[in-house]
């Protein structure tokens, strides 16, 4: 249905969550037979510990089911603000092992970034994602419009920095908890400070936690301010 719709479609799979080998394996046949995937974002997980074999994304991506089944290209996660359950990870280390372990396979790699309330510390990452050799098209997470109180919420589960000040920046503020706010400013923010010469291949990857028709509608009218 979706391909039917035009889009392609591209499960989210979690490391930590499969209980064997033989369970990714059963699952990326079925993806491979009935929807004839080639592209996954594979995620170390958010459960403490793993249930089976592949504690990370690495181990995952090293078992060569992916070329098995005709997986073509990977996203991979990317963590500007760092990330509540990875403290002991070195994540540039991480991310360089994970972006190896692709070229290796022959698989095309991605990042696809945790949402952020800030340009900023989002493009000095990049930047020193470029300056470690990393050249993987980045999309940078933003939230869509949604409820204050649900961003602030992902937000505390997904290690992103929301202090009051970064919020403010935002143009939110915790007594706004019941109102919707949407990514403007950050979107503008985002189109002036870029530059594909230091941060390389980059586009917006929109999370749509208000809803995914309340974030195509935020589109629509963000565009027609350009017309």
């Amino acid at each position: 249905m979706i391909r039917n719709m035009g889009y392609e479609p591209v499960p989210h799979v979690a490391a930590r969550r499969f209980e064997s080998a033989m369970e990714l394996e059963s699952f990326l046949a079925e993806l491979a037979e009935q929807a004839q995937v080639e592209s996954l974002l594979v995620l170390a997980g958010d459960i403490e510990r793993p249930l089976g074999p592949f504690p990370d994304t690495s181990t995952l991506l090293r078992s060569g089911l992916m070329e098995k089944y005709g997986v073509r290209h990977i996203a991979i996660a990317g963590h500007p603000e760092g990330h509540p359950r990875l403290e002991k990870v070195n994540l540039a280390a991480a991310l360089r092992e994970k972006q190896a372990v692709l070229a290796d396979s022959g698989i095309d790699c991605s990042i696809i970034t945790q949402f952020a309330f800030g340009a900023e510390p989002v493009l000095s990452w990049i930047e020193a994602v470029r300056r470690n050799g990393i050249e993987a098209p980045i999309r940078i997470g933003v939230p869509g419009p949604a409820n204050v109180s649900t961003l602030v919420r992902f937000a505390a589960v997904c290690g992103v920095g929301a202090s009051t000040s970064v919020l403010m920046k935002y143009g939110l503020s915790l007594r706004q908890l019941l109102s919707s706010a949407g990514p403007d400013k950050l979107i503008d923010d985002y189109s002036q400070l870029i530059d594909r010469a230091v941060h390389g291949e980059t586009y917006i990857h929109f999370y749509p936690f208000g809803g995914i028709a309340k974030t195509a509608e935020w589109l629509d009218k963000y565009r027609a301010r350009f017309v």
